[in-house]
């Protein structure tokens, strides 16, 4: 669990998720869940997420644009 003082903007708590797996809620024309490792993100909160689909581990990346919420899985 991450301490309270360790954060102090919230790209801190997106930098703790970096190698962890997380639960992004997304909307574009719906609302979708996807989940997988934290690679890496920006300023526009564009993330590179690791998948494990169908026994393949895969590389995506997600526009900021349309991210709603990022929470630990």
């Amino acid at each position: 669990m991450i301490q309270q003082k360790q954060i102090e903007r919230p790209f801190d708590l997106l930098a703790y998720y970096i190698g962890r797996e997380v639960k992004v809620t997304c909307k574009a024309y719906k609302e979708y869940e996807i989940s997988g490792k934290l690679l890496a993100f920006d300023q526009h909160k564009n993330l590179v997420l690791e998948l494990n689909e169908e026994g393949k581990t895969k590389t995506k990346f997600l526009n900021g644009d349309n991210v709603l919420f990022i929470e630990e899985n």
